[in-house]
């Protein structure tokens, strides 16, 4: 009779007491609460793929409490129902119900009634013995992530993690807070994150990353089960986790939409949607800024560029002084010996701090450049913790696209030509 759009079926079983029932107004319009279905005490939830279902009971303390679910949000079990019951609905007599898309249904315990809501493009509506009525203000349809909607997140806390370790398709990752920079070089990686691998090269976090996988953590919702739906493969992602309390994640796929995620302290497994956790699985560079050397401005004292063709120096001063209300500072940019306005020397500068790595190096690409000669240089000398720093980068000719880059004698990654060659053309017309 009616059309399927996903194989979710909601079922209320319900133990309830009777309401006093005010009927319809003139205007034939109604609450569903006023249909005479009690208040619940006590309903499952029953989904089709994966066979699951999920059954809610309210406690002697009025709080709801679930076998299957890890942590029962009791305060939106209740908001839910109370929205369904305060739902207004409007009956109405001229209507196909087999152009409908079924939506879910519940069904009442005791007096065996159903309701069954459907819709189609423009409208909502509620099939309630043998009557059709419009929804006049929405019911919480929450099928996209009914379970995280009743459900406390697994993880409460990232304030008590210091580190964390994943493996997963792409390898092992170290996140953590511990790096070799001096304080200038972590000034403008915001997250304060950093990644080790089997790599000598410690990266720094991309905010936006690692504020997605604090949420992911703080968010996860999930549904505990009974028993394991599939054993563990080689395929897992791993997550060990360390700081106050130390504990490991087990997390692999069981289709398309769903994964099965073991507590190993507990030894408890969960249900978890894959869109929650696909920040897991990730190669490494995902994960991070990856500027070849990205350095305050104001930090630098010296910058020399050279190339087969070309060689520029920068020269920067930065002078600071107090007057009566504010420090203020005084700086001077020169390319070449020429004096740059500061507004176009820092957007220049932009050019040079965004070059940025595109992958790692393959062992085979490493080993084809060891006895050839850089084609470009730039060497920065930079001002950080009361003393002055170099750091030197060279570029391998890879092919037609590509270097190889070596930074204070560590050569691990790939860089673009593209950036690079763009960077010289803006530096030339500077100095034209």
């Amino acid at each position: 009779m009616f059309k399927w759009v996903k194989n979710i079926v909601f079922l209320l079983l319900i133990t309830f007491q009777m309401l006093n029932v005010t009927m319809i107004d003139a205007k034939n319009t109604m609450k569903i609460g006023e249909l005479g279905l009690g208040q619940p005490l006590e309903w499952t939830i029953i989904e089709d793929e994966p066979s699951l279902s999920y059954t809610f009971t309210k406690n002697d303390e009025n709080v709801w409490e679930s076998d299957s679910i890890a942590k029962v949000l009791s305060s939106n079990v209740e908001k839910f129902l109370e929205l369904l019951l305060d739902t207004t609905i409007e009956e109405v007599s001229e209507l196909n119900i087999d152009e409908l898309v079924k939506a879910y249904e519940l069904i009442i315990n005791n007096s065996k009634d159903t309701l069954l809501f459907a819709h189609n493009e423009d409208q909502s509506y509620l099939i309630f013995r043998d009557k059709t009525y419009k929804l006049l203000n929405a019911v919480p349809i929450i099928e996209d992530n009914f379970v995280g909607y009743f459900t406390e997140p697994l993880s409460n806390s990232m304030e008590e993690i210091t580190e964390f370790i994943l493996h997963n398709d792409f390898g092992q990752l170290t996140f953590n807070q511990q790096h070799p920079y001096t304080k200038i070089e972590t000034a403008p990686f915001i997250s304060q994150w950093y990644v080790h691998t089997n790599l000598d090269t410690v990266l720094s976090v991309e905010y936006k990353i690692m504020e997605k996988i604090k949420s992911t953590l703080i968010n996860l919702y999930s549904v505990q089960l009974e028993e394991p739906i599939q054993t563990i493969n080689q395929s897992t992602i791993q997550i060990d986790f360390k700081g106050k309390d130390t504990y490991s994640w087990l997390i692999s796929t069981i289709n398309d939409e769903f994964s099965q995620l073991l507590d190993q302290k507990n030894n408890i497994y969960y249900l978890v949607k894959n869109k929650d956790i696909d920040v897991f699985n990730l190669p490494l560079l995902n994960y991070t800024d990856n500027f070849i050397c990205l350095l305050p401005l104001d930090a630098v004292n010296t910058i020399t560029i050279e190339s087969q063709n070309n060689k520029y120096r920068w020269d920067l001063t930065h002078n600071l002084h107090q007057d009566d209300t504010q420090i203020k500072a005084n700086h001077t940019f020169e390319i070449n010996g020429k004096e740059i306005e500061e507004e176009t020397a820092r957007k220049l500068y932009q050019y040079l701090a965004l070059l940025n790595y595109q992958r790692v190096a393959t062992e085979s690409e490493l080993n084809s450049i060891k006895t050839t000669k850089p084609v470009a240089h730039i060497q920065y000398v930079f001002s950080s913790d009361k003393r002055t720093h170099e750091r030197n980068i060279s570029f391998y000719d890879l092919n037609e696209s590509e270097f190889v880059v070596k930074k204070d004698d560590i050569m691990e990654f790939v860089a673009k030509k593209e950036s690079f060659v763009t960077l010289f053309e803006q530096m030339k017309l500077v100095l034209q």
